[in-house]
């Protein structure tokens, strides 16, 4: 049995106890308000070996972070992106934001008290496109892509308009000015990694994250080669550095 479960605090019960009665309690594990450190953080890619497990496979094993389109089979208990399109998306899919917990990378949208036609954001050489509900927005956000012809973009910028109560909070990045924190330019299965780790979590079941294991799939229709795995393999060695006494357990087939 792991040393830190077996302490007792005082004439509390032991730790490894309040383990057992917790999953007694809870067979899915689901609660991450529960002490974290007592449950682990399971992460979903979008890699085709996830299809061998079900929504209760994972929920079995602990609190769930997934990752962008996982949405669309399940919601976890955490939904990470660290991409502006995946963002858009999960902002326009329904009520789901309002619903689900969802951390989105350096999430920083402007209040509506400035709208964007106080702002510059019809820019020279680019098509301006608005989405989102206006009236019932709280704040909004930009991004922008360069022409992309096998998606048809033409150089557009795009305004995302965010509903009140939306449960998002933001994952900060490196240069957001997090230590711990992965590059702004990492995957979303980093920063779900950061995410559980920030939570407390010390045991991480990483699961569908196939392009680690050299066979590269993607839910991107933007991201159709491999050319990023070297840079996505030391975003994950990096945030492993920074939290040493973490348990990894990677079933990547």
């Amino acid at each position: 049995m792991d040393r830190r479960y077996s302490k007792y605090r005082g004439t509390e019960e032991p730790e490894w106890l309040e383990i057992q009665r917790y999953k007694e309690a809870h067979p899915y594990c689901t609660n991450w308000k529960v002490n974290p450190r007592f449950t682990a953080a399971v992460i979903i890619g979008n890699g085709p070996s996830r299809k061998n497990y079900t929504e209760d496979d994972f929920k079995h094993l602990g609190v769930t972070y997934g990752c962008n389109t996982l949405r669309h089979d399940f919601a976890p208990d955490f939904l990470v992106s660290s991409d502006p399109w995946y963002i858009q998306e999960i902002l326009l899919d329904g009520d789901y934001v309002l619903k689900h917990q969802c951390r989105f990378r350096d999430w920083e949208p402007i209040t509506m008290e400035i709208l964007p036609e106080d702002m510059d954001v019809e820019w020279e050489g680019y098509t301006t496109v608005y989405h989102g509900d206006r009236e019932s927005a709280e704040s909004w956000f930009m991004w922008a892509n360069e022409k992309d012809e096998r998606l048809g973009d033409l150089m557009t910028a795009h305004v995302m308009f965010c509903p009140k109560g939306a449960k998002i909070s933001s994952l900060k990045s490196q240069e957001a000015g997090n230590p711990k924190g992965v590059r702004s330019q990492g995957p979303s299965g980093a920063f779900a990694m950061q995410a559980a780790l920030e939570n407390g979590h010390e045991e991480l079941i990483v699961i569908g994250f196939d392009a680690l294991a050299g066979e590269f799939a993607t839910s991107s229709e933007r991201d159709q080669t491999h050319e990023h795995k070297g840079e996505w393999k030391r975003d994950y060695d990096s945030l492993l550095e920074k939290y040493r006494t973490v348990e990894i357990k990677w079933r990547l087939s």
